[in-house]
């Protein structure tokens, strides 16, 4: 018995020196040959199993030992089994083909609203270069295309300028357009030649392919005559609004051909446009007397507004809009916007000299349909001629105001005290008041508004330097207690106090946008 275990010891021990000498053997191989595959070592593990087996069948340790070399994959092994299990436990089987679909497989009319969803025409134009689906498809995007605006007036947006070839393809791919909006400002030039710019040849393609056109604005083309402006004004038998603010070239000639359809005319001069008073009487002469809306803005025109004033009062009577803004020099009644009797929105500048109490009588009692009221006024040193008084009878002589605005520039507005506010109770329709520089503003008349005027939504309190935290706390009531109405806000005083506390999410604090 005792040689029968000395001899399966040293059977044992002959087969663990076999098994070193086999893996030392295997590391070797490994360093020399490193790209050895899966099946390469599976064989050799195979092979390493097989001798093993022969030298000892019956031993039960030898066996356990073989077992254990044997289940010894590589890395790359269980590197492949690991990605397989997570495929089949994200629910994806291991033999399934991943999908091949493409932007080719999706519906045209899907494919026509993310190509709508594109900002600008150069993208649209480089879409039809794709392919002949892409072009076909494009084609019908440009053709059904009522509106095209290159940029703004009022800002940069270098991603939208237009070229002088664009403008063409627009004008050529689009023939149904109703609104052209490429303000000047934003006409891209090469090297800033004149002779590149939009011109009176494109308001000519313009005025034969696009005859529904309904509003054109060329704001600051100046390369556009008034030959480009009669082509637009006698081809396009349709439009409404025209905006030639800063055309050095045009005259207004062309604006007696007007019809009766046009609405809406936009105007603003310099030292370098030819006088404003040529275009206005030009205009009267013919059917744009009837226009509704007039927006001018004017430089050049410091001693000649009072006949600018006189013209629009009495040979416009149609108006509903005006915004008139030239500095005011003189003694200007602008008591005269009074015979406007059909004005509904109103904004114009002016100053301490030719807006006074008297004055604003006179525009009220005139303009009893106003609903939007704006004024920039500028307080005059030692001469102040407005007071609370006419501002008091504002309810009274228009009571369908819904927007006020009375911004004081310069110098602060003291005249104006609590009773104006207090009498802003009685409109019933206010929804935004806005002002700014009132020194003798206090919490009570504002929040006293707040609560009493169930229409207001939006109210902006500039340079009131009596207003505190009180006012803030009135609108948070306000808005806690109607939680689907939404309130806007901004007020600047020196009394104010940060506050730590959320808004409620129906109150918006615009001083921070």
């Amino acid at each position: 018995m005792a040689k029968r275990l000395r001899s399966s010891r040293q059977s044992g021990g002959d087969c663990r020196r076999y098994q070193y000498d086999l893996r030392s053997k295997a590391k070797r191989l490994k360093r020399e040959d490193k790209d050895v595959n899966l099946n390469d070592n599976q064989l050799i593990n195979g092979q390493n199993c097989e001798e093993l087996s022969d030298l000892n069948e019956s031993n039960m340790s030898q066996t356990l030992v073989i077992h254990k070399f044997t289940k010894m994959p590589n890395k790359s092994y269980n590197l492949r089994r690991r990605g397989a299990q997570n495929n089949n436990k994200s629910g994806r089987r291991s033999g399934e083909k991943a999908s091949t679909l493409t932007i080719n497989h999706l519906p045209d009319d899907c494919l026509l609203e993310i190509f709508d969803k594109l900002t600008t025409i150069h993208d649209k134009l480089a879409l039809q270069r794709v392919s002949l689906r892409f072009e076909q498809l494009v084609f019908r995007l440009l053709r059904a295309q009522k509106l095209f605006t290159v940029g703004s007036t009022f800002g940069e947006n270098s991603d939208q300028m237009l070229t002088k070839a664009v403008c063409s393809s627009v004008i050529k791919k689009c023939p149904n357009l109703q609104v052209f909006k490429m303000p000047g400002f934003y006409t891209k030039t090469n090297l800033n030649l004149y002779n590149s710019r939009v011109g009176d040849r494109e308001m000519s393609k313009l005025a034969t392919s696009c005859p529904d056109l309904r509003e054109l604005d060329i704001c600051g083309c100046g390369n556009v005559t008034e030959v480009g402006i009669n082509h637009v004004i006698t081809g396009c038998k349709k439009i409404e609004k025209l905006s030639i603010s800063f055309c050095h070239e045009v005259t207004g000639i062309s604006l007696g051909k007007l019809t009766k359809n046009f609405k809406t005319l936009s105007l603003n001069t310099n030292d370098k446009t030819p006088p404003l008073m040529d275009c206005l009487r030009s205009l009267t002469n013919g059917s744009g007397k009837f226009i509704t809306e007039l927006n001018i803005c004017a430089y050049n025109e410091l001693y000649s507004q009072d006949n600018i004033l006189k013209l629009i009062c009495n040979d416009l009577p149609l108006l509903q809009t005006l915004r008139y803004s030239i500095p005011s020099k003189g003694n200007i009644k602008y008591g005269m916007f009074g015979l406007l009797t059909n004005l509904t929105d109103l904004v114009f500048d002016c100053n301490s000299f030719n807006l006074t109490d008297t004055e604003m009588i006179k525009i009220m009692t005139g303009c009893n349909r106003l609903k939007y009221l704006f004024i920039r006024y500028e307080t005059i040193k030692d001469f102040n001629t407005l007071t609370d008084y006419s501002l008091r009878k504002l309810p009274q002589f228009c009571p369908n105001l819904e927007k006020f605005y009375f911004h004081a520039k310069d110098a602060p507005l003291q005249s104006a005290t609590d009773s104006m506010i207090e009498c802003f109770n009685q409109f019933p329709r206010l929804e935004v008041l806005s002002l700014k520089s009132f020194e003798n503003i206090s919490d009570d008349s504002v929040i006293s508004l707040i609560q009493s005027c169930p229409t207001l939504s939006s109210i902006y309190l500039l340079n009131c330097n009596k207003v505190t935290n009180a006012t803030i706390d009135a609108l948070i009531v306000a808005a806690k207690s109607q939680p689907n109405k939404r309130y806007k806000y901004e007020i600047r005083s020196t009394q104010m106090k940060t506050r730590k506390k959320k808004l409620p999410v129906n109150l918006i604090d615009c001083s921070k946008n």
